[in-house]
């Protein structure tokens, strides 16, 4: 745990306390382990997504970047520093991180994704349908990527594929609804 001076420890206890809800907890352990760790690149990409959340992304976007300077390869930084900088706007300067981490994350849905949601944002609807089509060509039941691409495909005129997507769209949130009550 975190008593014993282990920055591996605390990390995974406040990756642990994010799971469970327990923010405040999980700054503290956060926080410990960059202070017993301060280049341990992962702890700073992962608090980076607990600023982010919680409402303080240009914060969250710092720590972003710190883990990249201290290891380009923790993929889930790149990622999270382009959906960061996506959301305050600043959709030109997400498109590179978003790249590095599509690059990073081949299998990623959710990179490609958010790499469709950025260019669709720019009106640069073929890139955008390229990569919600390879979001879905890895996670073929991924909802984000098939409401995206409907309405992209709805802006280009492309109706009745737009409304395919919806359609499954549709169809993958009834068998979530349907299948919620099994995890309880």
């Amino acid at each position: 745990g975190c008593d014993g001076g282990d920055a591996l420890g605390c990390n995974n206890l406040g990756n642990l306390y994010v799971r469970t809800g327990n923010l405040e907890l999980a700054h503290r352990h956060f926080e410990e382990a960059l202070r017993l760790l301060p280049n341990y690149a992962e702890v700073h990409a992962n608090y980076g997504q607990l600023l982010a959340e919680s409402g303080d992304i240009e914060t969250g976007i710092k720590y972003f970047r710190q883990a990249i300077k201290l290891n380009p390869a923790v993929s889930r930084a790149h990622l999270n520093l382009g959906v960061a900088l996506a959301k305050l706007g600043r959709i030109d300067e997400a498109i590179g991180p978003l790249q590095q981490a599509a690059r990073l994350l081949p299998d990623s849905a959710e990179a490609s994704y958010y790499l469709g949601s950025v260019f669709a944002a720019q009106n640069r609807f073929p890139e955008a349908a390229a990569y919600f089509y390879q979001s879905l060509r890895i996670q073929p039941d991924f909802i984000p990527a098939h409401q995206s691409l409907a309405q992209l495909l709805l802006l280009q005129g492309k109706n009745d594929e737009a409304r395919q997507h919806y359609q499954e769209a549709v169809r993958l949130m009834q068998l979530s609804r349907q299948a919620a009550p099994n995890l309880r």
